[in-house]
């Protein structure tokens, strides 16, 4: 899995692009993430654009 765009970058891409899924860092320690919405990742991303990341569709999160 690569990160295509981080934080608004992200979120754009995802709005324009429908094979992009955005993540979030839930315990960026352990590196643990889940697949999150637009809307979410805009809530998400007015705390904290570090913790939003793009991904293609499909590809496992394995860190």
């Amino acid at each position: 899995m690569e990160k295509i765009a981080t934080g608004w970058e992200a979120i754009d891409l995802a709005k324009k692009d429908n094979s992009i899924q955005l993540n979030k860092h839930t315990d960026p320690i352990d590196n643990f993430m889940e697949n999150i919405s637009i809307d979410f990742a805009e809530d998400v991303a007015r705390e904290d654009h570090g913790l939003i990341f793009a991904t293609k569709k499909g590809e496992e999160i394995n860190w």
